[in-house]
């Protein structure tokens, strides 16, 4: 037994000599020889985990230190540890559970509690995640990685403008900030409008010298979004420059083309990523999107073959593919087809973002309660005179109408059209982060403030503005109290066209309901109620448009949306097509046609596979 010990011995100086040299591997297999004993020393699984993570072998080296917790549940190194190999591996919730145990244990290690936060943060539990951030704050008042953390979780809780001072404080006290944190900056300040931080950050990104082909992308973009056309194009031609084939890269300059008006050459970045990259989904969505498919055209058709049989092939995100077939099958009028595609993509995306209609609900009874036709809060608001930024609101369904109406609108000489900004739901957001019932004066008075401050910096010299975000209609309450002089259009349609565009379209997060037919229905009728609501509430604010009217007696309905928002007849209003901005949204074709009326109707085509959006749409 003596010489056993020995010989033990000896092979873990070994190991530790080869751990020592650099020689991990060996280390690693010396001492997973030592850790076969039935109760190796906890030297050995501590140097086997060591190793393991110095090879990158995350998952294995877990496995030594959850054996170290076990034997040692009052060391919290090993908790840490252990941590450390979870959330590497996406175990998220199960790292969080082990920097707990070690921040028990030795609850002024801020490193312990902040990991935990990270790692809350990370398996999406939001609120759990900035109690830790707040409690690493008591230990550390100005740690860095806590700021940034606290900051995306605001950020991913829709509460951006409260992310603003906590990066701003973590720029202040960092000692160098490199450009991907700079982007990171620029990126949240063009979520809120403040312009002047925007340009701030891009400032400290010097596209002309920088070589990391993500951060120009990501330049390009924000660029894009401000409606800097040609700034974000110099951008993403240096990133395609350095990698001309990273069909990332030339996505984002397909999307830049979009949004300038230029689908040729959108087109053919979208043609580029399919050559070189034939499985990538999104690339054949992207340009089904840019033109009608026919049925007697050789290339459509071959268009359509190449689809399919990349269907069979694995390709990557296949529901994008599958909306490309739906659409290009339904331009060739093989409508049967055309529905299968689309209710395959929507069944794949449900099983990934479920919908609850449990938020929606919640939201409209607080609509009904708090912002009723006798409120205080609209009664105080309707005193209130304002010789700022007048805003206009253009809300209802996604795909009602708002893209269409607000490039009408926009077309105005006397309007500059933002297209879909997400600054009044923050602004909402940052009212009720106490979790007060209802907002106070104050807080509406300041969000109306803040409202026309960051529309004016992007008005152009107008004093009106458009904003077309459809879930507005959500926070109608809210932007009245806060500016009273606000008009609303709020955009109907055929609940049937809206329930077939919206189960066609690949909507991002925050959009869940439209996977299903049901659920698209029970979100109709939502809107529907909310529509009658304000027109009670604040009927003077408020003007309802029939999508079909409109496209049917454009002058009419036009001539009517003036008067309502109190702007002068103006031609331009008719040729609204000709106006170029950016659209940023699903409709970015259609709005750049003149006026048709083909889009009527559609849902009839589908009459027997819609039947769960008619039951949904009888029974709410």
């Amino acid at each position: 037994m003596w010489v056993n010990l020995v010989s033990q011995k000896r092979k873990f100086e070994k190991a530790v000599q080869a751990f020592q040299a650099g020689r991990f591997s060996e280390a690693l297999e010396l001492a997973e020889r030592l850790a076969r004993r039935t109760k190796p020393e906890s030297t050995v699984l501590e140097l086997a985990g060591t190793a393991a993570v110095r090879l990158g072998r995350l998952a294995h080296a877990r496995t030594f230190y959850l054996r170290l917790t076990r034997r040692h549940p009052h060391k919290a190194s090993f908790w840490a540890a252990l941590g450390f190999t979870e959330y590497a591996t996406g175990a998220a919730l199960d790292a969080a559970r082990s920097y707990a145990e070690a921040a028990k244990l030795e609850p002024h290690v801020v490193d312990h509690v902040y990991f935990e936060g990270l790692s809350l943060a990370k398996a999406g539990a939001h609120g759990p995640a900035a109690a830790r951030f707040e409690k690493v704050f008591e230990i550390a008042p100005e740690h860095p990685g806590a700021l940034w953390g606290l900051a995306n979780v605001r950020r991913e809780q829709g509460r951006s403008l409260e992310a603003m001072p906590l990066i701003q404080m973590a720029l202040s006290i960092a000692r160098c900030v490199d450009a991907a944190t700079w982007m990171d900056y620029a990126e949240t300040a063009v979520g809120v409008l403040d312009l002047p931080e925007v340009r701030r950050a891009l400032s400290c990104v010097d596209t002309e010298m920088i070589n990391d082909v993500d951060i120009l992308a990501r330049a390009a973009m924000v660029h894009s979004r401000l409606g800097e056309q040609e700034a974000g194009r110099g951008a993403i031609a240096r990133a395609i420059g350095l990698q001309p084939d990273n069909p990332e890269i030339l996505s984002d300059a397909a999307s830049i083309e979009n949004d300038a008006g230029d689908f040729d050459n959108a087109r053919r970045y979208y043609q580029k990523i399919i050559d070189s990259h034939p499985k990538i989904a999104k690339a054949y969505f992207g340009l089904s999107q840019l033109k009608t498919f026919s049925a007697d055209l050789d290339e459509d058709v071959a268009f359509l073959d190449r689809m399919l049989n990349v269907l069979t092939d694995a390709p990557d995100d296949p529901p994008f593919l599958h909306f490309a077939i739906g659409k290009v099958c339904a331009d060739q009028s093989r409508f049967d087809e055309s529905f299968q595609h689309f209710k395959q993509a929507n069944d794949m995306r449900r099983d990934e973002r479920p919908y609850s209609r449990h938020a929606d609900l919640d939201r409209v009874r607080f609509c009904l309660e708090h912002f009723s036709a006798d409120s205080k809060l609209l009664d105080g608001a309707r005193q209130h005179q304002t010789n700022a930024v007048s805003p206009i609101f253009i809300v209802g369904m996604p795909r009602s109408g708002t893209s269409l109406v607000e490039q009408i609108v926009g077309a105005h000489p006397g309007v500059t059209a933002l297209g879909e900004l997400m600054l009044m739901p923050f602004l909402v957001a940052d009212m009720y982060r106490d979790e007060m019932s209802s907002p106070s004066a104050q807080s509406l008075a300041d969000a109306g403030f803040l409202y026309r401050e960051r529309a004016g910096q992007m008005a152009n010299g107008t004093r009106r503005t458009t904003d077309k975000l459809p879930y507005n209609i959500f926070n109608v309450g809210e932007i009245i109290a806060a500016m009273p002089d606000a008009k609303i259009i709020i955009m109907r349609r055929s609940a049937g066209d809206i329930g077939l565009s919206c189960y066609a379209t690949p909507f991002n997060r925050g959009l869940d309901f439209a996977n299903d037919l049901a659920d698209i229905g029970f979100t109709i009728r939502l809107t529907e109620q909310l529509d009658r609501h304000w027109h009670t509430a604040v009927p003077g604010n408020v003007l309802g448009v029939s999508y079909e009217d409109l496209v049917e007696n454009p002058e009419e309905q036009i001539r009517r949306i003036l008067t309502f928002t109190a702007l002068p007849w103006d031609d331009a209003c008719l040729r609204f097509n000709e106006y170029k901005r950016r659209v940023g949204t699903a409709s970015f074709v259609q709005v750049s046609k003149p006026m048709y009326r083909t889009s009527v109707s559609k849902w009839r085509r589908y009459v027997g596979q819609l039947a769960p959006l008619m039951n949904a749409l009888n029974e709410c």
